[in-house]
């Protein structure tokens, strides 16, 4: 029994011996473990590292493995640490690792004042403890460089789609950050610029901008200069909304990808105003044009140029215009525009008109020129040009709408059957065959399309703002009151209907009622019988 008991409490003993065993293996082996990481890039100080003992576990046997062999390693060239790696344990403080070369012809790492080469080089090509060796391959930083301020605003990336090529041969996407707040810049002077800069230059800049209740604009390939890529500004204020989508798709790049950024432009300018010029002649408009001018802070111009009540601005695409006729009568002289209480000077200088002699059959002169035919022409035509478009209606330059020998100059007195006339000439005289088509000097509203005893067949184009444009003595109309025209188009024939002397076109550009020379917005010139033929 003795014998028996004894037996019973070795057996105890062995078991818990084994026991014990068992436990201080475990002790041993889970104290034998790193328990923090610590990542330093370059000659940054070592920080912290978040790991699970399974990663932990990984990083310690990649970076021991190459210990066990590969001792022949000589230093690479670049003594330089690319990572600094520190493994601490509770107990015995920590070993450290630097990873001194990692590229595609391996992994060298650096311990205990010797070189190994590393066995599971993918490891360190993949993981994300590394990744801060692609630093160059990440996304591109986006600033906005504002040059009259001097200062540069950080861009974030509204949305992107990122991937690099790593040393393993394999792409890998990366995680990018975004924001969803709009960077927002203001402008408030005219000479403000703007400039987009990447550390990276991209394959494609596309860049679209829309305001409330128009469409996107959309322009390709913005304009790289030296100082980066320049947005285009908008002629009106308000807030805009800015997307710029940034591509890179070199394929001899190791990274690719797409990157979109939104961002809102305010613009409040105060409003400029551009003078066609400061000297101009009898007969030639005076033309103000404005930037960034809103409808409720158009000025009231005070000016003496020109009796017509109706000089004002009117709105032309998405600014402003005013025009200020001058003819024949006006006074040759200096005179002060006032707007906005700044006082801007213009100088009217005289122009030698010609006398013109014509002998005009008696009885097409009676026929045409008599009172019946004014009473009809001051009833039917007057009116005509006493209400425009509160907009141009425009599109572009003005064109010549017919072509051929220049028979009258604009404001020319007459000596008709050896009496002066107490009239000028009110437009240009276009000789040319009979039948000659006639096209719209631009894009306008008919307002009237008719046959009058003293000019024929007549035609008047409403172009808005003011101008109006005129054709006398056509052959035929083939437009009718109420139409809208393009520019170009052809409204009618050259003809000899009415007072004429042979077939001809009779062509008047006005503002209203007060007619000027057409050459002015058809050339920037006054059209003369020595430069017509080089003028067209």
């Amino acid at each position: 029994m003795q014998k028996k008991h004894i037996f019973r409490n070795n057996k105890r003993l062995i078991g818990l011996g084994f026991a014990l065993l068992i436990f201080m293996a475990l002790f041993i082996y889970n104290h034998m473990q790193y328990t923090n990481v610590y990542i330093g890039y370059q000659d940054q100080i070592p920080s912290f590292i978040p790991t699970t003992p399974n990663q932990r576990q990984l990083l310690q046997s990649a970076l021991n493995e190459p210990l066990e062999a590969n001792h022949d390693v000589s230093r690479p060239s670049a003594s330089e640490a690319v990572f600094t790696v520190e493994l601490h344990h509770p107990f015995w403080g920590k070993a450290i690792y630097q990873v001194v070369s990692i590229d595609p012809s391996g992994v060298v790492i650096l311990h205990d004042k010797s070189y190994y080469r590393a066995q599971n080089a993918d490891f360190f090509y993949t993981q994300p403890y590394f990744d801060a060796v692609y630093n160059d391959q990440l996304m591109p930083s986006a600033a906005i460089n504002h040059f009259t301020k001097a200062e540069s605003l950080t861009l974030p990336a509204s949305s992107a789609s990122w991937q690099i090529l790593k040393f393993d041969g394999n792409w890998y996407p990366v995680e990018v950050k975004t924001a969803n707040q709009s960077q927002i810049i203001s402008i408030n002077r005219p000479d403000d610029q703007l400039f987009v800069t990447f550390d990276k230059i991209p394959d494609e800049v596309v860049l679209s901008y829309e305001t409330a209740g128009t469409s996107a604009l959309v322009i390709r390939n913005l304009h790289e200069t030296d100082s980066g890529y320049m947005l285009p500004f908008s002629e009106t204020d308000g807030v805009y909304h800015y997307h710029l989508t940034a591509t890179w798709h070199d394929d001899t790049a190791n990274f690719e990808g797409t990157v979109k950024y939104a961002f809102e432009i305010h613009y409040d300018r105060p409003t400029v105003f551009d003078f066609n010029h400061t000297t101009i002649e009898q007969g030639e408009p005076l033309i103000i044009t404005t930037q960034y001018a809103e409808e409720t802070e158009l000025p009231t111009i005070e000016q003496s140029i020109s009796d017509s009540t109706q000089v004002k601005f009117y709105q032309s695409a998405s600014n402003y215009i005013c025009y200020i006729p001058t003819n024949y009568d006006t006074s040759p002289g200096d005179y002060d525009i006032l707007l906005d209480g700044k006082h801007y000077p213009v100088t009217v200088t005289a122009r030698n008109f010609n006398i013109q002699h014509l002998i005009i059959d008696e009885t097409v002169a009676q026929s045409t020129r008599n009172d019946a035919a004014y009473e009809e022409f001051d009833a039917l035509f007057d009116p005509v040009r006493t209400r425009s478009s509160p907009k141009t209606l425009t599109s572009g330059d003005y064109i010549l709408p017919a072509t051929g020998r220049l028979s009258t100059e604009f404001g020319e007195t007459r000596d008709v059957n050896g009496a002066m006339t107490t009239y000028r000439h009110s437009g240009l005289d276009i000789a040319a065959p009979n039948g000659t088509p006639v096209a719209a000097t631009n894009s306008g509203n008919i307002v009237f399309s008719d046959f009058l005893t003293l000019t024929g067949n007549t035609i008047v184009i409403d172009h808005g703002a003011g101008i109006f444009s005129t054709y006398f003595h056509l052959s035929e109309r083939l437009c009718q009151k109420g139409e809208f025209v393009e520019k170009g188009s052809i409204i009618g024939n050259v003809g000899s209907t009415g007072f004429s002397t042979g077939p001809h076109l009779h062509f008047i550009l006005s503002f209203y009622d007060v007619n000027f020379e057409p050459g002015w917005l058809l050339f920037d010139d006054a059209v003369t019988y020595d430069n017509y033929k080089k003028l067209w």
